[in-house]
């Protein structure tokens, strides 16, 4: 279940296909959830099934089509209620602890061999850890604070406006190419943008951003 509300989560953000969630899986929640192909894909297919999730087919001109997957009314409602519930005990597995509990069956040299490996490990992770803090730089904090709050803005968008920005901004399709996308004529495309454009500064303003 957790996984389904994670790819909920993702799919809160933006529309996305199967491998544009792989992608964003692995640079990020991968940290604290660990997930692999088949298991995302057989996540969406259940999202779809459970009607939590939508799958629309994009053309696109030379590429094969995109199955991108958009997260339903019923599916936010379902990852909100998730967010705020209880907090549930997770129960621990430690497979270093388990092999400790039945040291006692190994000679002394080959006990303290297996602590110094996990010690080794600790120390690796944590070098990773401390190395990957020093290359967050404050910038980087904030441009991730601005994704979210942006992603927040859009949600409050029509579809039409929400469906021009993606393409012409997080896509980098040009006029010609949304209007191919969204079949729409390339006049229209520009007049969603604009109007869109000004409905996401509003909806920032709204949410107390200035700039």
């Amino acid at each position: 279940m957790i996984l389904a509300r994670l790819v909920l989560g993702l799919l809160n953000l933006a529309p996305m296909t199967g491998y544009d969630l792989k992608k964003v899986f692995d640079s990020s929640i991968s940290h604290f959830w660990a997930a692999d192909k088949a298991q995302i894909y057989r996540t969406l297919n259940a999202l779809v099934a459970d009607g939590y999730a939508t799958v629309e087919v994009v053309a696109q001109s030379n590429y094969p089509d995109r199955q991108e997957h958009h997260i339903t009314t019923a599916g936010h409602e379902v990852l909100v209620s998730w967010l705020s519930s209880d907090l549930v005990p997770h129960a621990a597995r430690e497979p270093f602890l388990a092999r400790i509990f039945f040291a006692g069956n190994l000679p002394r040299e080959a006990v303290l061999e297996l602590l110094r490996e996990r010690r080794t490990e600790a120390e690796a992770t944590l070098a990773k850890f401390m190395t990957k803090r020093e290359s967050l730089r404050p910038a980087e904090h904030d441009r991730a604070l601005q994704t979210w709050v942006v992603a927040e803005a859009l949600r409050s968008l029509s579809s039409n406006h929400r469906d021009v920005l993606v393409q012409c901004y997080y896509r980098g399709c040009s006029v010609a190419e949304a209007s191919a996308v969204l079949g729409v004529p390339p006049g229209t495309v520009k007049s969603r943008t604009h109007y869109a454009l000004l409905r996401l500064r509003l909806a920032l303003q709204e949410m107390g951003v200035e700039q």
